[in-house]
């Protein structure tokens, strides 16, 4: 488990390097960038991918924050994990909202899907940030 939050911490941190180094990240520019020369199919592939390592890596730092949690030798213990619950429940219900909010802003258009994933993408690593830093 240690292994698998240093991997994921390093990316976040690749990603974050990234972002300040180039510009605001935009998973959209790059999976268009690295499928140039496929068919348009291959843009919602790369999109679907980057919105997998974004859950998997939301998902285990939010497993590590509630594992450190349950090891807290506090009577506040269980308030915070309901706390954190409520928090990562409430923030799928936000990321949901907020991206098909941006997705029907292009009307139907043929982006629209591509605009959604990477709307989820891009709100999962901020999630990651934030529960990695409390």
């Amino acid at each position: 488990m240690k292994i698998s939050l240093f991997l994921i911490s390093c990316s976040l941190l690749t990603v974050s390097f990234f972002s300040s180094a180039q510009g605001k990240y935009d998973p959209l520019a790059k999976c268009y960038e690295v499928t140039a020369n496929e068919p348009r199919t291959a843009v919602q592939a790369c999109l679907l991918d980057e919105l997998k390592l974004t859950e998997q890596q939301m998902n285990v730092i939010y497993d590590k924050s509630k594992s450190d949690l349950e090891d807290t030798d506090s009577v506040a213990a269980k308030s915070a994990i309901d706390a954190l619950a409520s928090s990562q429940q409430h923030f799928i219900q936000f990321r949901s909202a907020e991206c098909q909010r941006q997705s029907a802003l292009l009307m139907g258009g043929s982006g629209a899907g591509d605009v959604l994933l990477a709307c989820e993408i891009k709100l999962n690593q901020w999630r990651a940030k934030v529960l990695l830093n409390n």
